[in-house]
């Protein structure tokens, strides 16, 4: 499975680079670009090429850093074996990172497609890829949260589920099936909500709630566990 996480991960940046050189090197000739949007899905910021060339570049050299981490991660944790054991959910959340990276990306670059008929020209809503986006990696990631074995490096890592093994199992299979709730929620929200508001609710008030979840519950696990050291 990690073969096959790079193995994406490459195709990935791959389709990132090529798509922004080609955006960019297609540009028409414009007195200046637009860089940035604001939530009305209007142009409020704008710059020379360079400038486009840069924003273009953000995302891919955000992937590649994440690429290098995650590439790194299995070398520098000490529970090896522990770690070996979690390579399919490792490689999972791995693989579904980067692809919705990806998808971000194009979404980003469909600006530029139609500039010769308008800033604003867009294919697909961004808030709403990225509603469905967000809430779709919280239910794929939430489906193997259960099998992580406890390590330093990746999972639930809080004072609690890492002095306890008991509790990092129990807090794993509350919180993986907690994420595909949260994730459905998610999906379901917008078809009552406009895609700006799904996008924050998504990826703002659903990831809090979530984080609140993960201390209340591995620290009430802890406190009935047998194995914890003090």
């Amino acid at each position: 499975m990690t073969k096959a996480a790079i193995i994406t991960s490459w195709i990935c940046l791959l389709i990132v680079f090529a798509a922004s050189l080609w955006i960019w090197h297609g540009l028409p000739d414009l007195p200046h670009y637009p860089i940035h949007w604001g939530a009305d899905g209007q142009a409020n910021g704008f710059g020379s090429k360079n400038s486009v060339f840069i924003n273009l570049l953000i995302m891919p050299i955000t992937m590649v850093i994440t690429f290098i981490i995650l590439v790194f991660t299995p070398k520098l944790e000490p529970k090896k074996t522990a770690f070996l054991a979690s390579s399919r959910p490792f490689a999972v959340v791995w693989i579904a990172l980067m692809i919705f990276f990806t998808i971000i990306h194009m979404v980003i670059i469909q600006n530029y497609l139609f500039l010769d008929r308008g800033s604003n020209a867009f294919l697909f809503d961004p808030f709403m890829i990225m509603a469905v986006g967000s809430n779709i990696l919280f239910i794929v990631i939430g489906n193997v949260m259960g099998k992580v074995r406890q390590n330093y490096m990746f999972g639930i890592r809080t004072p609690w589920t890492l002095s306890s093994k008991q509790t990092w199992d129990k807090t794993h299979r509350t919180i993986g099936p907690l994420m595909v709730a949260l994730g459905v929620i998610g999906l379901l929200s917008l078809f009552f909500l406009s895609p700006l508001y799904g996008m924050i609710f998504s990826v703002g008030l659903l990831p809090l709630v979530l984080v609140i979840a993960v201390f209340v519950v591995s620290y009430n696990f802890w406190k009935d566990a047998t194995d914890k050291s003090e």
